[in-house]
C-alpha cells in the first residue's frame, strides 16, 4: 500500500492517490502549504508530518490533537486566548501575522503559523481539503429544517457507510470550513449545513464544498430582509446547484412553485433530480401521516413506512429527504428506516421536557413564518385537550414584511384558540406588539406583551397555569427565548412578585391596531 499524501491542489475530489488512510492527511505542513502561512515556530521535522484531528477556533472545546486558529471577531480576538488553546490541547496554533508583529501571541510550546488573514487562511485550507477527498459530500441549505435533515441523513448513511456531520448549525464561512476540516480523510461521506443571510453567500460556501449530493428543504420567508422576496430566497437556496460536482444529484422538497422552478432552469447541468413530499409526481412521497405515541408514523406511496420520534409534518418531510439519498447512495431502506426511528429532537428544536407540573414544548432555537405555523400546528397535534399556552417572540430578519408578518402571526393564533384549550398567550419582542394587538380579540384568555425575555415570564407561568399544561416555547435566538425554558426549571429560584407586563385588551387593541 503506497505512502499516504497530503493535501493537494487537485480540483473536484476525484481520483488521485491516497495510500493507507484513504483520503487527505491534515498535518502541520500541509496547512502551511495549503493556507499560504508561514512559520513563526516552526515544527521539528517529525512534527511537521504529525496527522491532526482537525482545526478548532474555541480554546474552550477539547482541541487535543487539533490545530488552533486565532480568528478576530466582533466580541472577542482569538488571539488572546492561544495560551488557553495549548492548555486544552492545541498541537499547533495559526495566527495573524498583524497579531505576532503588535505582542498580541505570547511565547508557546507549539509550532506557530502566521497568515495575513485567519478567515482567507481558513478558506484556502478547507478548498485543498475538499479537493483531495474521495468520499461523497452532501449538503444541505434550505429556509427552514437545515439542522434536522442534515442529522437524519447522517443517521440513514451512517448505517453502511463512515463519515461525519458538521456538529450543531456549523452553516457559515467559519463552520463550513472547520466542518470538513473535522472530517476523517479515509471516510466514505460527509454532510454539510450551508446557511445564507445575504446574497451570495450560499454560491461562496458551495464554491468550498464542491457536494456532490445538494439537498434544499424548502424555500420560506426567511431573511427577507437581505434576500428581498421568496423569489430571492429562491434564486438563493438554487445557487447551491451550481457548484456541484459529479454526479451532481439535487434533491429538493416538490413545491410546484419558486424552488422546482429554479431547479427545471438547471436541469442541464445536474446529474439527477429527486423531488420528495406530499405533492403529486414527488419522487419519494407521503401519503400518509399519523401521531402515534410520543412519535409519528409516515407511509409512502411505494408502501415503505417510516416511524419517527420527531413531531409535525415538516419533520415527516425532513425524514423523506434523508430516504431520498439514502437511496440515491444505495443504502437498504430497513436499516435506514430504524436509524431515522432512533432520532430524537436536540437543541430546542421541538423538544419535549416535564418542568415540574408544566410539559414545555421548546422549539426556541430561531423562527421564522414557515417553522412558526409549523411549530404552532404540532403545538395543536400534541396537545389533545389538555390545557396549552404559547410563548413566542420576534421574527427577525423580515424586513419591511415583519410588521404585518407579525400581525399574521396574532391571527394564527387567534385561530389556533378554535382548535385547543389556550389559557396563555404571551409575545415578547418589539414586533411581537403587532402580534399581541391583532390577537387580542380573537382569543379568550390573557394576552400579554413584553419589551423583553425576563424571569418573571417563567415565575408567572408556573404559577398561574395548571398541571399538565403543555407550553410552546418559539422565537428568533436574538429574543432569547432560549431562557425562559431554563427559568422554568428551579422553581426555588423564581421571582414570586407579579410580573410587570402590557396587558393587551380588545379595546386597545382597537385603538392602536393600524
Amino acid at each position: 500500500m503506497g505512502s499516504t499524501q497530503e493535501m493537494g491542489g487537485g480540483e473536484g475530489g476525484e481520483g488521485g492517490e491516497y495510500g493507507e488512510y484513504g483520503g487527505p492527511r491534515l498535518t502541520p505542513a500541509s496547512i502551511a502549504e495549503a493556507s499560504g502561512g508561514r512559520w513563526h515556530a516552526p515544527p521539528t521535522a517529525e512534527g511537521g508530518a504529525r496527522t491532526l484531528r482537525g482545526v478548532g477556533i474555541d480554546s474552550r472545546e477539547d482541541l487535543a490533537g487539533r490545530a488552533f486558529l486565532a480568528v478576530r471577531g466582533d466580541r472577542h480576538d482569538g488571539h488572546g486566548f492561544v495560551g488557553a488553546a495549548v492548555e486544552a490541547g492545541a498541537a499547533m496554533v495559526i495566527v495573524e501575522a498583524a497579531a505576532l508583529e503588535s505582542g498580541k501571541v505570547p511565547s508557546l510550546r507549539v509550532p506557530v503559523l502566521a497568515v495575513d488573514d485567519a478567515r482567507r487562511a481558513l478558506t484556502r485550507l478547507a478548498r485543498a481539503w475538499r479537493a483531495a477527498f474521495p468520499g461523497r459530500v452532501i449538503a444541505v441549505t434550505g429556509s427552514c429544517g437545515k439542522t434536522t435533515t442534515k442529522r437524519l441523513i447522517h443517521a440513514a448513511l451512517s448505517t453502511r457507510l463512515r463519515g461525519s456531520a458538521s456538529p450543531k448549525s456549523f452553516n457559515n464561512d467559519l463552520g463550513v470550513p472547520l466542518t470538513l476540516l473535522a472530517a476523517a480523510g479515509s471516510d466514505d461521506y460527509v454532510v454539510v449545513e450551508v446557511g445564507t443571510n445575504r446574497p451570495g453567500e450560499i454560491a461562496m460556501l458551495a464554491e468550498v464544498v464542491r457536494p456532490h449530493v445538494g439537498v434544499i428543504t424548502m424555500v420560506g420567508h426567511a431573511h427577507l430582509e437581505e434576500l428581498g422576496s421568496l423569489e430571492g430566497v429562491a434564486a438563493e437556496k438554487s445557487s447551491l446547484l451550481d457548484r456541484l460536482a459529479s454526479p451532481a444529484i439535487a434533491v429538493i422538497r416538490a413545491d410546484g412553485g419558486l424552488l422546482e422552478s429554479a431547479v427545471a432552469s438547471r436541469r442541464g447541468r445536474l446529474g439527477g433530480v429527486i423531488r420528495f413530499g406530499d405533492r403529486a409526481g414527488a419522487d419519494v412521497r407521503m401519503t400518509d401521516r399519523r401521531v402515534e405515541g410520543e412519535g409519528q408514523v409516515v407511509s409512502l406511496a411505494d408502501g415503505r413506512r417510516l416511524r419517527l420520534r420527531l413531531d409535525g409534518t415538516h419533520n415527516a418531510l425532513n425524514a423523506l429527504a434523508a430516504v431520498a439519498v439514502a437511496d440515491r447512495l444505495g443504502i437498504p431502506f430497513e436499516p435506514v428506516a430504524r436509524a431515522l426511528e432512533s432520532v430524537e429532537a436536540t437543541d430546542r428544536r421541538l423538544e419535549v421536557r416535564t418542568v415540574g407540573a408544566l410539559r414545555v414544548l421548546d422549539d426556541a432555537y430561531n423562527a421564522n413564518p414557515d417553522s412558526m405555523s409549523a411549530a404552532l400546528e404540532t403545538l395543536v397535534e400534541r396537545v389533545g385537550r389538555g390545557p396549552a399556552a404559547v410563548v413566542l417572540g420576534d421574527m427577525l430578519e423580515l424586513g419591511p414584511l415583519g410588521p404585518e408578518a407579525h400581525r399574521r402571526l396574532g391571527r394564527l393564533v387567534g385561530s389556533l384558540a378554535r382548535r385547543i384549550d389556550l389559557r396563555r398567550v404571551v409575545l415578547v419582542g418589539p414586533l411581537s406588539a403587532h402580534a399581541a394587538r391583532e390577537c387580542a380579540g380573537l382569543v379568550e384568555c390573557p394576552v400579554e406583551h413584553h419589551a423583553a425575555a425576563a424571569p418573571e415570564i417563567a415565575a408567572s407561568l408556573r404559577r398561574e397555569l395548571p398541571a399538565g399544561t403543555t407550553i410552546l416555547l418559539k422565537a428568533s435566538r436574538g429574543i432569547g427565548l432560549d431562557r425562559i425554558g431554563g427559568w422554568l426549571a428551579p422553581p426555588d429560584q423564581m421571582p414570586t412578585s407579579p410580573p410587570e407586563v402590557e396587558l393587551v385588551t380588545p379595546a386597545a387593541a382597537a385603538v392602536a391596531r393600524d
